[in-house]
């Protein structure tokens, strides 16, 4: 997006100019790119994260600036299901980040050079002797824990990317149960001691809205999806753990330890059940 001297002068108009979304107003222009036109929204609005065109194979979008005093901004909400519609058809997730910000042509985590994640022996082999572009973006990370070379945080667009993929996951996964006379959508299962555990969109937006300038954030997220059997095989290692913010619940901490990682799960319990609270990880 911010490449050069002019658009360096972009992020230092801010205070007088908007960033507005235009098509080539020609026969050739995708209907679901045209709904996109005159799409109007602040220099640092989290849209262009996203939705910086190009938004597809052959996409003759581009951005202008605008002052603010000749248009109104779009709102949020409504630019950014417009954005979502428009890359519907990017299903490999190659279109959905900006290039100029990451200072990449794709995201670092594509399937066009990502090829061993469907028979990924992660942990059985040493990943310092494979090249990055054998990678998918969470075994990169292990090869840069591996070699110690660690960015200070994940980069947006892979936060991004991992929060909309769980935010997708469970929406589509997670069951609608009766809960007394009331519909709820909800897991259950049950730890490896017995205790029935009830995981609902509450765990996945906390463990979304936590500790995201963590570096295994983007890594987080991927065992969240697998939270409902690690929680069954998981060792109970803290019965009783103090919380300031709820005093009047008590929390159980279980441990889950696979040949890379700590998943620390921690349950939130109350007369109205076990919830799943939050999951981490740590590299052992």
């Amino acid at each position: 997006m911010f490449l050069n001297k002019k658009s360096a002068t972009i992020l230092t108009d801010g205070d007088r100019h908007y960033l507005q979304y235009r098509t080539q107003h020609d026969d050739k222009v995708w209907p679901e790119h045209a709904a996109l036109d005159r799409v109007t929204l602040p220099i640092d609005d989290p849209f262009w994260e996203e939705y910086y065109p190009p938004n597809g194979w052959n996409c003759r979008c581009t951005i202008v600036q605008v002052r603010k005093s000749k248009y109104q901004p779009t709102p949020h909400d409504e630019a950014m299901a417009l954005g979502e519609e428009a890359t519907g058809k990017d299903t490999k997730g190659i279109f959905h980040f900006n290039p100029g910000i990451e200072q990449k042509t794709i995201p670092d985590y594509n399937p066009y050079i990502i090829r061993r994640c469907r028979d990924c022996d992660q942990g059985k082999e040493k990943l310092a002797f494979v090249p990055d572009n054998e990678l998918c973006a969470a075994c990169k990370l292990i090869h840069q824990l591996e070699i110690k070379k660690l960015p200070i945080h994940a980069s947006r667009s892979q936060v991004i990317r991992a929060q909309k993929d769980l935010v997708d996951w469970y929406k589509k996964e997670m069951p609608s149960v009766m809960v007394g006379k009331c519909k709820a959508r909800r897991f259950y299962t049950n730890t490896k001691d017995g205790l029935e555990v009830i995981i609902n969109k509450n765990f996945y937006q906390e463990t979304i809205n936590k500790y995201q300038d963590d570096i295994l954030f983007p890594l987080k997220l991927a065992y969240a999806r697998k939270a409902i059997d690690l929680i069954k095989e998981a060792e109970l290692v803290n019965p009783d753990e103090p919380s300031i913010d709820h005093p009047n619940e008590i929390f159980k901490v279980y441990k889950y330890i696979d040949d890379c990682y700590e998943v620390e799960m921690k349950l939130r319990c109350n007369r109205d059940g076990n919830y799943l609270h939050i999951i981490r990880i740590y590299k052992k």
